[in-house]
């Protein structure tokens, strides 16, 4: 405990780093005005009730990827007698109902109806976003109308910079879809152009097998998406959809133990015939642990990485060629003397 101390004026960020399973820091009626960025090693750090509500000067607020997604939805959800768990923990109330608006939110969201009700802030501008263990139907189709009655409008998708997807069970397919009408390109275009995405990261959605887009192409959606990780998506089949992202500058693929290709022609990605550049910018790529991997692209012989300058190879002992890497940038190849002997 810290509080009451008029006189304290900093934390050390050694400090910090010797209490990594903190959960409660209670900085009250200090003259603290900056804390260390130790601050993120405090993965277990919880956010009481009424804290949030009280700092109406707080601008920024990041706890994007922590372990902290018990957001209650209102003040008084929970049982009658959980007296101590409500006092425990913030709700997304507060956030609303602060004076002043939050520029910056990174946060973590565990069901449907917390991210209807973050969406609909209208003083809150939510830049980082992780979907955490959220059940879903095995095909999940994403339509402008679903989307909109999903989220009950559209607005944090224009502010969105990072977002993640992590632990979701039941999702086997991913589909983003036109409506197939005249006017599909405006309408696709209103409600799923996340225009400042720069990352984003699936982790151990482990049943995902593929993401496809139709009436539609992965540049309008994602035209700034810059960083891609996709970690222990054990079931998914490849990663055609990003062939022609024209930002795209790093992408990271882990234990995806299905995967034989990245790109792989014999599978839909529904942007098929399209004349955009394949890689544009994709300076670093990354494969590690994935069994099933024999070749980088599969059968599409125009598939080219002019920008490549780093391609990292870590337990991919399947993989045996290196399709398309003619890149005249291209400066560092990693992998173990192991992997180099067998390499065709």
């Amino acid at each position: 405990m810290l509080q009451m101390n008029t006189s304290l004026r900093a934390i050390p960020g050694s400090f910090l780093q010797c209490v990594p399973a903190l959960t409660y820091l209670d900085l009250s009626d200090t003259i603290i005005m900056a804390l260390p960025g130790e601050i993120s090693s405090l993965v277990g750090l919880r956010v009481p009730r009424s804290v949030i509500l009280g700092l109406q000067k707080l601008k920024i607020l990041d706890v994007f990827a922590s372990k902290y997604t018990r957001w209650r939805l209102n003040a008084d959800d929970g049982e009658e007698d959980d007296v101590a768990a409500k006092a425990a923990e913030a709700s997304l109330d507060e956030l609303e109902s602060r004076n002043a608006s939050i520029k910056f939110l990174g946060i973590n969201i565990s069901s449907v109806a917390a991210l209807r009700k973050l969406s609909g802030f209208a003083n809150v501008s939510t830049r980082r976003l992780c979907l955490k263990d959220m059940a879903g139907p095995v095909v999940l189709t994403l339509l402008p109308s679903t989307l909109f009655d999903m989220l009950g409008g559209l607005d944090m998708l224009e502010t969105l910079q990072h977002l993640a997807i992590r632990s979701c069970a039941g999702v086997k397919d991913i589909v983003v879809a036109g409506t197939g009408s005249a006017d599909s390109d405006n309408e696709l275009r209103r409600a799923y152009r996340l225009s400042k995405l720069e990352k984003l990261r699936l982790l151990r959605v482990s049943h995902l097998e593929t993401i496809q887009f139709r009436h539609t192409t992965v540049a309008d959606v994602y035209p700034a998406l810059r960083r891609i990780n996709i970690l222990n998506c054990f079931e998914l089949k490849n990663a055609n959809w990003v062939l022609h992202l024209p930002s795209l500058e790093y992408l990271e693929l882990h234990y995806c133990h299905d995967m034989e290709a990245v790109v792989d022609a014999g599978e839909t990605t529904g942007e098929e015939g399209t004349a955009a550049p394949t890689f544009p910018c994709l300076k670093t790529l990354a494969v590690h642990g994935m069994r099933s991997l024999v070749c980088l692209c599969r059968g599409v012989p125009a598939v080219s990485f002019r920008a490549l300058e780093i391609l990292e190879v870590g337990q991919c002992y399947a993989l045996r060629r290196l399709d398309g890497v003619r890149s005249q940038k291209l400066r560092e190849i990693h992998g173990s003397d192991e992997w180099w002997q067998q390499l065709e």
